[in-house]
């Protein structure tokens, strides 16, 4: 069966609208278009079965990711390098002066406890 056609030999643009909104509105429903304004989203929400959809194997167990290499320590603060370049900035920092040794003795102490603290938490 023919369609009518214009002076032009065209279909009329009545005809060709509906024909494209009718293709439109196929293709939204069987996924070929993406919703693109909020009340299609929505719609397409509500026709979704989210019990239907079943995920890949991958999917299923996401990767971990990389094991820590020391865990118990906290990532968010930085060691500081035991180096002849580290003890001079520590130096630079006092002003040139020297740790009293009651001073570095307490420090030592304190920073044995607290790594033996970090190991026996972790």
């Amino acid at each position: 069966m023919s369609q009518p056609k214009d002076n032009n030999g065209q279909m009329p643009v009545t005809e060709e609208s509906e024909i494209e909104a009718a293709l439109q509105k196929v293709l939204r429903a069987t996924g070929r278009i993406v919703p693109q304004t909020a009340a299609e989203v929505a719609q397409a929400e509500d026709a979704l079965d989210e019990d239907s959809v079943v995920l890949p194997d991958r999917l299923l167990t996401p990767p971990t990711g990389p094991r820590p290499i020391r865990p118990h320590l906290d990532p968010t603060k930085k060691d500081t390098p035991h180096t002849v370049a580290a003890e001079n900035l520590a130096r630079a920092a006092r002003h040139g002066a020297e740790i009293p040794k009651e001073v570095a003795d307490q420090m030592r102490l304190d920073r044995s406890k607290a790594e033996h603290q970090a190991d026996s938490d972790g």
